[in-house]
């Protein structure tokens, strides 16, 4: 490694450095320094060199797919059941599936997919952002998950019919959940029955 203000490699300074010399030690080990945070920081931010044939074959096989277009997946929101007693647990499920030929990737996080329950004036009651049965803030993240063809992405969540502030359980009476993946338009939907007894 040379250093433009003194023309010597680092082993060279290091070999001859006497206190004559120590400045000049003293700015190569400061530009090596440098070099190697520069160097950590391109490594963090995925700055690489230009890779070789091999390297583009094996970074084309493991580059991430691109979004699914709207016509190639389809959507479902289901539960585990249509008529649910005071204390069960309602578990509903969004899913996706890549109905294509090409592999493509899905947004997935806390909010992806959201659910909403409402009630039939159109209330909504919980959202899987609630925590302990009251509204609450989603971490704000996505990740793109690969989908081949056929493959299908789910994520069930649970909920103990309760809403409010002290938590109570919501009234009987029809409920349903609503479903939606970041970036695919539209809502699905699924319907409930809460019992009374």
């Amino acid at each position: 490694m040379i250093f433009p203000d003194t023309g010597r490699s680092l082993k060279a300074l290091t070999l001859h450095a006497t206190p004559n010399h120590s400045r000049y030690f003293m700015r190569a080990v400061g530009a090596a320094g440098i070099a190697l945070v520069l160097g950590a920081f391109a490594v963090a931010m995925g700055v690489t060199a230009p890779a070789s044939a091999a390297g583009r074959g094996a970074d084309a096989k493991n580059a991430l797919a691109p979004p699914c277009a709207p016509s190639a997946v389809r959507e479902v929101t289901s539960t585990n059941g249509r008529y649910y007693g005071p204390k069960s647990i309602v578990k509903m499920t969004s899913s996706v599936r890549n109905t294509s030929k090409a592999t493509c990737s899905v947004s997935v996080g806390p909010t992806s997919p959201s659910f909403a329950v409402t009630n039939s004036k159109g209330v909504e009651v919980w959202n899987n952002c609630y925590a302990g049965d009251r509204p609450g803030a989603c971490p704000q993240y996505l990740i793109a998950r690969s989908l081949k063809p056929g493959a299908t992405f789910s994520k069930t969540v649970a909920w103990d019919q309760r809403s409010g502030s002290p938590p109570a359980r919501v009234p009987a009476g029809i409920y349903k959940v609503t479903t939606h993946f970041t970036g695919i338009p539209g809502n699905h939907s699924a319907w409930f029955k809460l019992m009374a007894r």
